[in-house]
C-alpha cells in the first residue's frame, strides 16, 4: 500500500512540495542564525532569539484568516499560489542573505513565516480530498515523517553552507531551487472543489476566532486533539531547542553532537509516524494516545538521568565516544522511543482533524496551529525562566518528565471521555 500511495499521482507532488518547503525553510532560518551570529558578535543569540518568534508570529496572525480561505476556495488553487509567493520570497531571500542586512533577513524571515502559516491549514485538510479514506492515515504518516526529515536536512545544511566559500550564494540559490520544485509540484495537482459556501468567513477575525475554538471545544473529541497536538510540538520545541546547550554545556561538544541528536529525534518521529500511518489504515482510535503518552514521561525521565551521567564525565565527550559505548546508545534510543511515541500522537490527533467535517476542516486546522504556535512560544518562555534560574539541560529535561507524566494521566480521563462523543457533526452548526 505504502508503494502504491508514493506513486500516486494526487499524492507525491503534494508530499514532494511540502517537504521542499520544509527545507527551503529551516535552511534559511539556520543560515541566517549563522550569519546573525557571525556579524553580531554579543547580541547574536538574542538575535537568533527574536529571529524564531520572528517566524513563529505569523501562525498567530494569520493561520485562522488562511482556514478561512481554504476552506472557501480550491485548495490545490491555493497551494499553487502559497508556492508562487514561497519562490518569490526565495528570491527576497537570496537577496537579503548576499546582502548580509540584518532588517531584510528578519523581514524575509517574517514573510516566510506568514506563508508558512497560510499553508499550514491546507496542508492536512487537503489530504482527505486529495485520497480515500483508507489511505489518509498512511499519507498523514509520511507528511509527517517527511516534515521532520526536512527539518533535519534544512538544519544541518544552512550551517553547512554557510560554511562554505561563496556561503550567502549558495544558501540563497538553495532555497531558490527547493521554491522552484516546489511550484513545478504544485502544479501537477488535480483542481478540487471548494469545501464551503461563499459565506464562510463573513465574520471579522477575532469572532471567527471565538467561533472557531468555541466550536471545537463543543466537540471533545476535536478539543482533545488540538491540546494534544500542541502538547506534542511543546514537547518537540523543548527537545529541539535544547540540543545545542546540551551538546555544549554537559557533553562539551559541538555541531556534530546537536546534528547526531537531531537525526535519532527526526528518525523517531519518521518511524513512529510512518508506522501509525499505515496501522491505522482502518480507522483512526484514540485509544493508544493515553498509553504513547505515557510512555514519553519515563523515556524522558531516563534521558535526563542519562545526560546528567554523561555531565559527570570530565573534558566532555565526543560524537565517536558517544557512539561506542553502550550509554550513549541508551541515550540515542531514549530521544529516537520519545520522538517514535510523538509520532505516533501526532498522525493519530491529526486524523481526528481530517475526519471533521469538509466545510470546517481547514478552520480546525488553522485554530489547531494557532495553538500549537502558543504552546511553542509558551515552551519557549519557560525555557528561558529555567535557565534564567540557573537550571542545566539534565534538570530541565527531568521537570518536562514529571510534567510529561502528569499530562499522560489526565490524558487518559481526556481522551475516554472524547472517544466516546460522536457529535463531530455538531461543530459546524456550533461555528456557523
Amino acid at each position: 500500500m505504502a508503494r502504491d500511495l508514493l506513486r500516486s499521482r494526487r499524492f507525491w507532488p503534494f508530499l514532494l512540495l511540502q517537504a521542499c518547503g520544509a527545507l527551503a525553510d529551516n535552511l534559511y532560518k539556520n543560515a541566517i542564525a549563522v550569519l546573525i551570529i557571525g556579524q553580531a558578535g554579543a547580541a547574536g543569540p538574542v538575535l537568533v532569539a527574536a529571529a524564531g518568534g520572528v517566524f513563529i508570529l505569523p501562525f498567530l496572525l494569520f493561520s485562522i484568516p488562511a482556514g478561512v480561505l481554504a476552506d472557501r476556495y480550491d485548495k490545490a488553487r491555493l497551494v499553487r499560489l502559497a508556492k508562487l509567493a514561497e519562490l518569490l520570497l526565495m528570491l527576497a531571500a537570496a537577496g537579503a542573505l548576499v546582502s548580509r542586512n540584518p532588517a531584510a533577513l528578519l523581514l524575509v524571515l517574517f514573510g516566510l513565516g506568514a506563508q508558512a502559516a497560510f499553508f499550514g491549514p491546507i496542508k492536512y485538510a487537503i489530504v482527505p480530498e486529495l485520497l480515500t479514506a483508507e489511505a489518509v492515515p498512511a499519507a498523514t504518516g509520511w507528511i509527517e515523517a517527511t516534515t521532520f526529515f526536512a527539518i533535519l536536512i534544512g538544519t544541518v545544511a544552512g550551517a553547512a553552507l554557510m560554511a562554505a566559500p561563496a556561503a550567502v550564494w549558495l544558501a540563497g540559490g538553495a532555497g531558490v531551487v527547493l521554491a522552484a520544485i516546489g511550484l513545478a509540484a504544485a502544479r501537477l495537482l488535480p483542481a478540487l472543489a471548494a469545501a464551503a459556501p461563499e459565506s464562510v468567513g463573513a465574520r471579522g477575525l477575532w469572532r471567527e476566532t471565538g467561533a472557531l475554538f468555541a466550536a471545537a471545544r463543543l466537540v471533545p473529541e476535536i478539543w482533545a486533539a488540538i491540546l494534544g497536538l500542541s502538547w506534542f510540538w511543546a514537547v518537540g520545541a523543548v527537545f529541539i531547542t535544547e540540543f545545542p546547550a546540551l551538546a555544549h554545556h554537559v557533553f562539551a561538544a559541538g555541531a556534530d553532537l546537536v546534528a547526531l541528536f537531531l537525526m535519532a529525534f527526526v528518525l523517531g518521529v519518521g518511524a513512529g509516524a510512518v508506522a501509525t500511518g499505515r496501522l491505522a489504515a482502518g480507522g483512526v482510535r484514540l485509544s493508544p494516545v493515553p498509553w504513547a503518552l505515557l510512555a514519553m514521561a519515563p523515556l524522558i525521565g531516563d534521558f535526563a538521568v542519562m545526560t546528567h551521567r554523561f555531565g559527570l564525565f570530565p573534558g566532555g565527550q565526543t560524537v565517536r565516544q558517544i557512539l561506542v559505548t553502550g550509554a550513549g546508545w541508551h541515550l540515542l534510543a531514549d530521544l529516537f522511543l520519545i520522538a517514535a511515541m510523538g509520532g505516533v500522537v501526532s498522525v493519530l490527533l491529526y486524523g481526528v482533524l481530517q475526519r471533521a467535517p469538509a466545510a470546517l476542516r481547514a478552520r480546525l486546522v488553522a485554530a489547531n496551529n494557532v495553538l500549537n504556535a502558543a504552546f511553542m512560544a509558551s515552551a519557549a518562555l519557560a525555557l528561558m525562566g529555567l535557565h534564567g534560574l540557573g537550571l542545566a539541560p539534565p534538570a530541565i529535561f527531568a521537570a518536562l518528565a514529571a510534567l510529561a507524566l502528569a499530562v499522560a494521566l489526565v490524558s487518559f480521563r481526556v481522551i475516554s471521555q472524547a472517544a466516546k462523543s460522536s457529535r463531530c457533526v455538531d461543530v459546524t452548526d456550533a461555528s456557523g
